[in-house]
């Protein structure tokens, strides 16, 4: 009375046990050629020990006890002190050994409580235990659902339980797009971006940063972001989401571009993304938007007015510096360095956005060209796009640009901050 669920399954685990010694002790005593069948109780801690390397199950006095230890006898505990996890394994398996034969094993949230290292082994092990069955999983995990290789799935789009009404669709077989990305994706309700590179990689870091509204998604080589995207694609009518990839130049020509541009596949200006971080940010810093550039102000600095920009110029020899467009005559004082001001603005160029196939495309542009220059001063709205001024210098030109552009932007930033005095 009062026993939970997992003791009763230990319960009737050792009760099986105590069976089977009892039955072979009989038919030693009838001089009957036998031995000792393996029982569940053996399978489970066969499994046990798979799972949980360094661990051991032990009996004692009718009881499973439990050691994370070989050498110390008093390290004995029940199963009261397992681990959530651990307890998850102890009951899954007891269960399935438990099930009838040729049943329907109905598995509600199989990752719940486990570490994602062993979920698939898991489940692997169980199933191998008991081919006679049928498993069916719920699941929120598309890892999980990706390595039931060959399983039918479905995915549940909705529900009405009141009236006892599902939306679903059984998913189509996915050439180009494996299993575990397609269930990933399927349920977003962002557009789609495919890119090289795994998850550690720089591709993996940009981009999201690049295009905040696009679920990415790294794939490995640029072959297989191309091969994605097109099947993506073509199951459009299915998911409902629009998807595009992006792979490095390389050694690709203009008309090698031109296609891939054609099929929602976007090419950098730049041989890889990884000259940014190799070379380019070296050499000019970072480009970033215009709320990251606020909010990555270093302590007691601050990111200049449209104001302070006006007043450097003036002190710089400058006129008309409230007008806009190229003006003034200030620009190679400020690009000047090791002598005069020493300002020394630097041509890097920025990450505009380029509306290309209906898709925003941004990549480094202008580098060793111009320099662009965030200001902290907000500009009027442009229909739906928030804006603020910047500034912009060019090679071998004196005049200073002002004007204001997209705060989604990427450019580069100078800090400021008050003269001492």
């Amino acid at each position: 009375q009062g026993a939970t669920t997992l003791e009763m399954l230990l319960a009737r685990l050792m009760q099986d046990e105590m069976l089977n010694l009892i039955g072979y002790k009989l038919a030693l005593a009838d001089g009957r050629n036998t031995h000792l069948k393996p029982t569940r109780l053996d399978k489970v801690v066969e499994l046990w020990q798979e799972i949980f390397p360094g661990n051991r199950v032990l009996i004692d006095s009718g009881k499973i006890l439990f050691s994370r230890s070989f050498d110390k006898e008093n390290d004995q505990y029940t199963a009261l002190r397992l681990s959530d996890g651990e307890r998850a394994v102890l009951y899954y398996t007891g269960a399935v050994l438990y099930a009838p034969r040729n049943a329907s094993i109905f598995v509600e949230s199989p990752e719940i409580f486990l570490h994602p290292t062993i979920i698939s082994s898991l489940w692997n092990r169980l199933e191998a235990l008991r081919p006679d069955c049928g498993f069916c999983y719920t699941t929120h995990d598309p890892d999980f659902a990706s390595s039931r290789n060959g399983a039918r799935v479905v995915w549940v789009r909705d529900c009405d339980a009141k009236a006892c009404r599902w939306n679903y669709e059984v998913l189509p077989p996915q050439a180009g797009v494996t299993n575990e990305i397609y269930l990933a994706l399927a349920g977003s309700r962002k557009p789609v971006l495919f890119i090289e590179g795994d998850n550690r990689s720089i591709d993996a870091r940009l981009y999201p940063l690049i295009f905040p509204d696009f679920t990415v998604r790294s794939l490995g080589s640029c072959n297989k972001v191309i091969e994605a995207t097109r099947t993506f694609n073509d199951l459009a009518s299915f998911h409902k989401l629009d998807s595009m990839g992006i792979v490095d130049r390389d050694r690709r020509n203009e008309d090698e571009v031109a296609y891939l541009r054609r099929k929602n596949i976007m090419v950098p200006e730049v041989a890889e993304v990884e000259y940014a971080e190799t070379e380019y940010m070296p050499r000019y810093g970072n480009l970033l938007t215009y709320d990251d550039a606020l909010a990555s102000v270093p302590e007691g600095w601050r990111l200049p007015t449209d104001e302070d920009w006006k007043n450097l110029e003036r002190t710089l020899g400058s006129a008309d510096v409230d007008s806009f467009g190229m003006r003034g005559s200030a620009g190679q004082a400020l690009m000047t360095e090791g002598s005069g001001p020493q300002i020394g603005l630097l041509l890097g160029g920025a990450m505009i956005g380029v509306r290309n196939n209906g898709w925003i495309d941004k990549n480094i542009s202008h580098e060793k060209e111009y320099g662009y220059y965030w200001t902290s001063t907000t500009a009027p709205d442009a229909g739906l796009k928030k804006t603020a001024y910047f500034r912009k210098v060019v090679f071998g030109n004196e005049r200073v640009g002002r004007d204001a552009t997209d705060r989604t932007n990427l450019l580069s930033v100078r800090w400021c901050r008050d003269a001492q005095r």
